[in-house]
């Protein structure tokens, strides 16, 4: 994946599990995406993170670049935590790619409105994006939602 449009390489890494001190001093898993932007041949800098505020969410567990969407020259993310929102449902957060990285305020919420009568909801399971889908010529995204049969 790539937030520039330069063809440099660029690594994403979820770690849904991540685990931060809270100001109460007890561990809180928030879960957590470190972002390698690459530099010229298969290198890259020190990581830029993007970390969850929500405990259990699952931020991170899974990533999908969706193509230039606001058309400044950068690619942008999603990032899923599945068990995230008000009823657990699942959200999908959008973070805008810059020149620096992507920004680690997203500019887009997305909330799963289905759940199963008997297992846990999980919009965001999986991710995938940068797919013209419509072949409208504008990148489209799926979002995925576990549901068991």
């Amino acid at each position: 994946m790539s937030l520039s449009l330069l063809r440099l390489v660029d690594l994403f890494v979820g770690a849904p599990l991540f685990m931060e001190r809270g100001s109460d001093g007890k561990l809180r898993e928030v879960g957590q995406v470190s972002v390698f932007l690459g530099k010229a041949g298969f290198s890259f800098h020190s990581p830029i993170t993007l970390s969850g505020t929500e405990i259990y969410s699952r931020f991170g567990s899974s990533i999908a670049t969706l193509g230039d969407l606001d058309m400044d020259g950068f690619n942008d993310i999603a990032v899923a935590a599945p068990y995230g929102g008000p009823k657990h449902r699942g959200l999908v957060y959008i973070h805008n790619g810059r020149a620096t990285g992507p920004d680690p305020v997203s500019s887009q919420v997305l909330e799963g409105r289905w759940a199963s009568s008997y297992m846990p909801p999980s919009f965001g399971y999986s991710l995938h994006g940068a797919t013209d889908i419509d072949q409208n010529g504008y990148p489209g995204s799926l979002i995925l939602e576990w549901i068991p049969r």
